[in-house]
């Protein structure tokens, strides 16, 4: 089993691209086996370098899947209407796409550090995560593996934050040795917080909007 070793992501070596693809595969293949062997120590670098490139790929994939979904569509109603779309239009798109395509690393980096603090801070709120921020760190970023299912149009699109999640929960289910629930529990409890916080506010604002309007009525 390739697990340990390609947790080790050389990055900085020329061959890079063969264990980040026995990573991808490892995560792909048998996820239990990959968190029970991952080390949670070790810096939290490659990891990070390992999300960043799948996620990236990943969000290219999709933005240059709807540029030329667009382009096609354009095309069709070009043929159909007597006018179709201003040629300039057409050929500014990709200008268009380009600031996303610049800052989807950044943003990518920046939501596997909030992404992580939150999950942290639910997990110790649980009695969990006594291996550090860095092991959690870790999890989230190796799930990020199910992102290459992203290359797949449309149908890669549903599929990969589902199995995220799932992946997501294994993980944190295994390198917290834990049980399923708790790890779930884990995972969905700032989403309870957040509906339950938007349902706090939509009652505050029928409420003082019905009290509006009794004191219109006397």
């Amino acid at each position: 089993m390739t697990g340990v070793q390609t947790c080790a992501l050389p990055i900085s070596t020329s061959d890079w691209w063969r264990p980040l693809k026995e990573t991808v595969k490892s995560v792909f293949r048998d996820p239990v086996t990959f968190y029970r062997r991952m080390p949670t120590r070790g810096g939290i670098v490659r990891p990070m370098l390992f999300a960043a490139i799948i996620g990236t790929a990943a969000a290219w994939a999709v933005q240059l899947t709807i540029m030329l979904v667009m382009v096609v569509v354009f095309a069709v109603l070009g043929n159909v209407v007597d006018e179709g779309p201003p040629p300039e239009l057409v050929a500014f798109m990709p200008l268009q796409m380009l600031p996303g395509m610049v800052l989807a690393p950044f943003q990518i980096l920046l939501g596997l550090f909030i992404n992580t603090a939150v999950l942290h801070v639910c997990l110790m709120i649980l009695k969990l995560g006594k291996k550090g921020f860095e092991s959690t760190f870790r999890t989230v970023c190796y799930a990020g593996a199910v992102q290459a299912l992203m290359l797949i149009p449309i149908l890669g699109w549903f599929v990969a934050p589902i199995w995220g999640i799932v992946v997501t929960i294994i993980g944190l289910r295994e390198v917290n040795n834990t049980t399923t629930g708790k790890a779930t529990l884990a995972f969905f409890m700032p989403w309870v917080f957040i509906c339950c916080v938007v349902l706090l506010v939509y009652a505050a604002i029928v409420a003082i909007a019905m009290t509006v309007f009794a004191a219109g009525a006397a």
